[in-house]
């Protein structure tokens, strides 16, 4: 038996982990598409496994958290994982 840890092929962000099929000709695992038999490590709070350069990596996800940023003078909903972008705060601009 061999498992599957798969991720989404956008934002390479764990999904979930299946079992791989049996590759009926060599007998072998079949490896599912944007999957990995590496093992991701533990889930934390505040943050997202990555399959980034052929590793899990843990990045910081404030997605649905309700935090607020902002772009310049704009508020920004934040809806990607990772850390703020150049020029982007987390407290509005002093007037």
């Amino acid at each position: 038996m061999s498992d599957a840890y798969t991720y989404d092929p956008v934002t390479k962000e764990y999904l979930f982990q299946s079992e791989c099929q049996i590759d009926p000709i060599d007998g072998g695992h079949l490896l599912p598409a944007n999957s990995t038999h590496t093992v991701p490590p533990t889930k934390e709070e505040g943050k997202a496994i990555v399959w980034e350069d052929n590793q899990w990596v843990k990045k910081n996800d404030y997605r649905n958290t309700g935090v607020k940023a902002f772009n310049g003078t704009s508020l920004v909903h934040i809806d990607f994982i990772g850390d703020l972008p150049d020029g982007w705060s987390w407290e509005p601009p002093s007037a």
